[in-house]
C-alpha cells in the first residue's frame, strides 16, 4: 500500500504535480537494499573513492546487481519511494517525482541563518559585562 510523501516546502507553479507515492520495504527488501545498494557505496567511498575496493566492486558487478535492486523494488512497490526502517528511518528514492520532492523540501544552502549569541553556563545570569 503506497502513502504520500510530505508536501514540499517551497511552492511550485501553477501546474502542480501531485505528492509523490511512498511504500514501506518489509523486511528482506530493507535487507537487500542495504546489503546490495548502500553498502558497496559506502565501501568503495562516498567521497573519496578507494581504488581497490572500486576495482573489487567492478569485478563483482556491485554497480548492476544495485540497479537490479532498485528496478525489482520499482516494479514490486509501485511507489515512487520507499520508507526503510532499520537501522533508522530513511526513504530511498526510486523515481523522479520523490527525487523531486526531496531536493525541493530540503533548506537552501545559500540562505543564512541569523546567528544566535551563545552565552557559556558559567555567565548565565551574571550581570557582567561581556556575558
Amino acid at each position: 500500500m503506497a502513502r504520500k510523501l510530505r508536501e514540499p516546502m517551497h511552492e511550485q507553479n501553477d501546474t502542480q504535480s501531485p505528492p509523490p507515492s511512498l511504500a514501506r520495504a518489509g523486511v528482506r527488501d530493507t535487507a537487500r537494499i542495504l546489503g546490495g545498494v548502500l553498502a558497496p557505496v559506502v565501501a568503495e567511498g562516498v567521497v573519496a573513492r578507494r581504488k581497490s575496493t572500486v576495482r573489487l566492486g567492478g569485478r563483482l558487478d556491485t554497480h548492476g546487481r544495485a540497479a537490479r535492486i532498485l528496478n525489482d523494488l520499482r516494479t514490486t512497490y509501485d511507489a515512487d519511494a520507499v520508507r526503510l526502517t532499520f537501522p533508522r528511518p530513511m526513504i530511498v528514492a526510486l523515481r523522479p517525482p520523490a527525487v523531486t520532492a526531496t531536493l525541493m523540501g530540503t533548506p537552501d544552502p545559500t540562505r543564512s541563518r541569523r546567528r544566535r549569541r551563545r552565552r557559556s553556563p558559567r555567565c548565565h545570569g551574571s550581570s557582567r559585562p561581556g556575558c
